[in-house]
């Protein structure tokens, strides 16, 4: 739940990802938001999402998701930079050798399904070497209206400068319509939401109006969880020196 904003798109030149870098740094400098430059070798396989339904179920207004993964090979450099700022997840520029816009995720290990008191559920095989891999990137705003309007000012920028291709999509719809009083409004909506959700007693009045009010405990809903990285493995401590790349 919340306003993202989504973008994906590729270099017109992947030999200008170290100045595009360079640039974002000296930008985030300049507002005052923390980075770290990405550059890292992904080596290993990766979880490739080629699809998704949705059923319904027997509750109104209620279904459940499938997707469905392709599994490919990966020896790749990503290079970019990931910027932190005040208030929102992780502003992402990041791309692989060829200047397509690429995000990893590692993973515990190959997926295995398996199943929990009866439902469908997920296990992992505990080993290294294994991913996730999005071609492209988004960053959630939620009641930060300021940083939503800056980032999507260097999101115009980079499209004028590097990705010509860049397509973004705006749950804001500032992107699209440079609307400020809309932003606003569509912030301040999203943020009374989340709060109607910290409310235990609200949750389970709106469960009842769905027939699931046979639900024991109704816990807080956490609207923000910090995710940490793995720590790296040896194959991506030294990427520059292993791999003899600049």
């Amino acid at each position: 739940m919340g306003i993202t904003i989504h973008y994906t798109g590729t270099l017109d030149d992947p030999e200008q990802v170290h100045t595009l870098v360079q640039d974002m740094k000296q930008k985030s400098r300049d507002l005052g938001w923390p980075y770290t430059e990405i550059d890292e070798r992904i080596l290993g396989r990766a979880y490739v999402l080629v699809g998704s339904d949705e059923t319904p179920t027997d509750h109104t207004g209620v279904s459940t998701s499938s997707a469905y993964f392709d599994i490919k090979n990966v020896d790749d450099r990503i290079r970019g930079i990931s910027i932190r700022p005040p208030g929102t997840e992780v502003f992402i520029l990041c791309f692989d050798r060829s200047g397509r816009m690429v995000h990893y995720d590692a993973m515990p290990g190959q997926m295995r399904p398996t199943s929990v008191g009866g439902l469908p559920a997920m296990t992992f095989s505990q080993e290294p070497g294994w991913y996730t891999e999005v071609d492209h990137h988004w960053v959630k705003t939620t009641g930060r209206i300021e940083e939503h309007v800056l980032i999507v000012a260097l999101l115009r920028h980079l499209k004028d400068r590097y990705i010509s291709d860049l397509k973004v999509s705006d749950e804001g719809g500032y992107w699209e319509t440079m609307d400020l009083e809309r932003l606003k409004q569509d912030h301040a909506y999203m943020q009374s939401l989340i709060n109607t959700f910290k409310d235990p007693e609200r949750i389970k009045e709106l469960l009842t109006q769905i027939g699931m009010d046979d639900v024991e405990e109704v816990k807080r809903v956490e609207t923000h969880v910090p995710i940490s990285r793995p720590t790296k493995p040896d194959h991506m401590k030294d990427w520059g020196i292993s791999a003899h790349e600049n």
